[in-house]
């Protein structure tokens, strides 16, 4: 695990990494969390302006909620159906449930089991949260899939 502030390295089977757009994206939030800023309860919005600041916002990511972004990704084409992993950089979704308020959750793939999230109360945010754990914060739900920006 990195210290706070320190962008993400991402490991991706076979070699290669981040798209220089994750990369950017992923630097984006470091940077924030460093900073103490968890964008509690704003997962949509963390992830939205991160692409952002890396210059790719896809319309997807401008919905009201993160299960609403679930439904236009999958509707986007290229929406991988979760298979146990994602690549670096990939947006990855939890849909509603009651651990999420029924809103859904969305975060940004690392490539190595692990994921940049937003916080909520009680948690702060993390560049670096496993995604078996985050299962667990979605009362046991797998994510839905995810979709490379």
């Amino acid at each position: 695990v990195k210290p706070a502030g320190t962008p993400d390295v991402c490991a991706v089977a076979g070699g290669g990494g981040c798209s220089a757009l994750g990369a950017s994206a992923l630097s984006w939030e470091a940077g924030k969390l460093a900073a103490g800023q968890s964008y509690s309860e704003m997962c949509l919005g963390f992830v939205n302006q991160a692409f952002a600041a890396a210059g790719n916002s896809p319309s997807y990511l401008h919905q009201t909620t993160a299960n609403n972004s679930l439904n236009a990704a999958r509707n986007a084409g290229g929406f991988v159906n979760w298979n146990g992993s994602c690549p670096c950089g990939a947006v990855l979704y939890w849909s509603a449930n009651n651990c999420n308020s029924e809103d859904g959750h969305v975060v940004i793939c690392n490539g190595d089991g692990t994921v940049s999230t937003s916080g909520w109360p009680g948690f702060g945010g993390a560049t670096h949260a496993s995604i078996t754990w985050l299962d667990g914060e979605e009362c046991g739900h797998t994510p839905s899939g995810y979709i490379i920006p």
